[in-house]
């Protein structure tokens, strides 16, 4: 079984301006995914599909191959799975045939090799997507609410008719937390958004679940990846 790990990296943010290049212990955010992905024996290749030649050449002094990321494909607007069809078809067009994509999201640096392996573990033959997930802090069934449009006061957003008066009580929900995800190509190919198909999910900690877009999620990250790197 051939596994490839891949890292979308965009040039462009709003949220914080050239955060894949920014440093933590000394290294660029795209390091971490790239070194994560050296330690397991397992990965094949790894590649970065971006469109800033900065990051082409950051990634290429840790080791990773390139796939140059159309403009049209790293604007802010531009939906995520579109980048990965055109990666996986940029490899298939090369005549390089493979079974699971691994994304490794440089934004979500605090990873582990247990992550990825179990996640990895989770795709059996039944299940066209895993993608790791924390328990939820706020819970639809019990605590969240949406506007009302008619009368513009605030309802319980619910989808059932039962009505829950404790939080142990509601369903489990779980927040999706962009660190790795684990797929085939075929899914990718044929999906029209990523949250469609039969989907588990790898659960991690809070500690974990970090996804730096804003400056205030790039110190938190930074502090506390001086202690646990």
């Amino acid at each position: 079984m051939k596994i490839y790990a891949f890292i979308f990296a965009r040039g462009g943010s709003k949220g914080l301006k050239k955060k894949n290049l920014r440093k933590i212990n000394n290294k660029e955010l795209i390091y971490y995914p790239i070194a994560f992905a050296k330690k397991i024996k397992q990965i094949d290749k790894i590649f970065i599909s971006t469109d800033d030649e900065k990051i082409k050449k950051t990634a290429l002094k840790y080791g990773s191959e390139i796939i140059n990321r159309p403009k049209k494909l790293a604007g802010s607007k531009s939906p995520e799975l579109l980048a990965w069809k055109h990666a996986v078809k940029h490899i298939m067009d090369k005549g390089d045939k493979f079974d699971l994509f691994v994304s490794l999201p440089a934004t979500s640096p605090i990873k582990n090799k247990k992550d990825i392996l179990g996640s990895i573990k989770l795709l059996k033959k039944d299940v066209d997507i895993v993608m790791t997930a924390k328990k939820s802090k706020w819970n639809p069934w019990f605590n969240m609410l949406t506007k009302n449009k008619q009368d513009g006061y605030y309802d319980i957003v619910n989808s059932s008719k039962k009505e829950i008066y404790q939080r142990q009580l509601a369903p489990k929900t779980y927040d999706i937390v962009g660190s790795v995800y684990v797929t085939r190509p075929n899914y990718i190919i044929r999906s029209k958004n990523l949250l469609q198909g039969k989907k588990k999910i790898y659960e991690i900690p809070e500690s974990r679940s970090i996804d730096i877009d804003s400056l205030q999620d790039f110190n938190f990250a930074k502090m506390l990846m001086k202690s646990n790197f």
